[in-house]
């Protein structure tokens, strides 16, 4: 009979088995890319929607709508 840990052992190899088959596959079929380049796009697509979230906050200022700037503010920070 097998164990409760020996069974949570062999379960948590089996997902590693099947991550590593994973990623064998990605490498295989060419679905990867550099880190740093990976990296380089999520600080890219963050930066645009700081930028995107300050120029809204902007035109809410102009039209007089400071609470809601001074509430988004605290979330961007």
């Amino acid at each position: 009979m097998l164990g409760l840990q020996d069974y949570y052992q062999m379960k948590s190899e089996l997902e590693l088995l099947r991550n590593l088959a994973e990623a064998e596959d990605d490498v295989r079929e060419e679905r990867v890319a550099p880190m740093q380049e990976s990296f380089d796009e999520i600080r890219a697509a963050l930066m645009a929607r700081k930028r995107g979230l300050l120029l809204l906050m902007r035109s809410w200022m102009e039209e007089g709508n400071i609470e809601i700037c001074c509430e988004m503010s605290e979330n961007i920070i």
